[in-house]
């Protein structure tokens, strides 16, 4: 064979390869699952778990019961996924439910002395997990063992009524809705190394984006008389690797809400982050601006955003005794799908590399 057609032929060869290359890597919705965590009713303890497939719409409406035969048996609060493993907080029945996140296999139930509101598994081989100590001045966050799976004797006083522990870094943070303040945990010595005063009001969720800025979604205060007015909610920002604030998203437009509500979702690729906020609204996440009109003009319970699908997934509640659902929508705010959730919709995880 000549040269010049063993070169023809390598060519040739070398493209059929990088074609069927793409035959290789899955489609992300090949190997994704959506888990919504949906709180239940507080004197039935019936929260549940509801498992959607992003890719055919198939819709397990009790996943962990199905799975395990059981069911959840408490109030969940929240929920953290790492190294495979979800670890479903439940409130009310003092416990975490560690689950497979992939098919919801239980692994182990994990007991507490106090009523827990988040989890933040650390890189240590412990774990954190905020708590509500209704018969102490402050409340606390437990040290959990996670080679036993169990408690330790250790607690970090922090402030009043902790929601929410994300760790950055070296650093660990808890957002304390009832002083309006964050602690600063340093995981090596288990003690508060900072607290940071008059964040905002009612500090509660945080989200991490690509760049470890914190987000951390402030309530406001709800008025429950005629003598005083809302007070409106905002995002306070923060750099995660030194604790410096770096920008307060202030507005009248940022409504007030109550109790423990996940806010935000942070598209970190298209720098938007997603707030319910009565409504969906959007923030330029380069220049911390609210958008002036609402991107979804209808109230919500639970915000999800699935980058792969570029699809946002809003949990609608239907009150305390009846079942609630989720409608997905594309980021022109345009309603695409729809499926049955379970009693008042919390909090969306999404899963892939199944």
């Amino acid at each position: 064979m000549s040269k010049r057609y063993f070169l023809f032929f390598l060519l040739i060869s070398f493209v059929i390869t990088a074609c069927s290359d793409n035959g290789n890597e899955p489609d992300p919705l090949e190997t994704a699952s959506v888990y919504l965590m949906n709180q239940g009713n507080f004197s039935d303890g019936n929260g549940s778990v509801t498992n959607y497939d992003p890719q055919d719409g198939s819709v397990s409406k009790q996943s962990f019961k199905n799975t395990n035969g059981r069911p959840m048996a408490g109030i969940i609060q929240s929920a953290h996924v790492k190294d495979g493993q979800m670890y479903i907080v439940l409130n009310a029945a003092d416990k975490i439910e560690v689950a497979n996140s992939q098919n919801m296999q239980s692994t182990v139930t994990m007991e507490t002395t106090l009523p827990p509101t988040a989890i933040e598994v650390l890189d240590n081989g412990l774990a954190y997990v905020t708590t509500l100590d209704f018969q102490a001045s402050t409340d606390s966050v437990l040290v959990m063992d996670l080679n036993s799976m169990e408690q330790t004797d250790q607690r970090i006083a922090v402030g009043t009524s902790p929601r929410d522990i994300v760790e950055v870094g070296d650093r660990v943070y808890v957002t304390n809705s009832g002083s309006n303040s964050i602690s600063v945990i340093n995981p090596k010595t288990q003690t508060v190394e900072q607290t940071m005063n008059d964040v905002c009001t009612t500090p509660s969720e945080m989200a991490v984006d690509s760049e470890d800025r914190i987000w951390v979604a402030c309530n406001g205060q709800v008025s429950y008389d005629s003598n005083t007015d809302d007070t409106p909610g905002s995002i306070y920002v923060l750099d995660g690797q030194t604790g410096q604030r770096i920008n307060t998203i202030e507005s009248p437009d940022i409504a007030a809400t109550s109790g423990f509500v996940y806010r935000l979702e942070l598209d970190s690729e298209n720098a938007t982050a997603y707030l319910l906020n009565d409504g969906i609204s959007t923030i330029d996440m380069n220049n911390f601006t609210l958008s002036d009109q609402k991107l979804i003009d209808r109230s919500f319970s639970a915000i999800g955003f699935f980058g792969p699908q570029q699809r946002l997934y809003l949990g609608q509640s239907n009150g305390f005794s009846q079942p609630g659902k989720t409608v997905l929508y594309d980021t022109k705010g345009a309603a695409v799908d729809s499926f049955s959730a379970g009693i008042a919709p919390q909090e969306f995880k999404f899963i892939t590399g199944r």
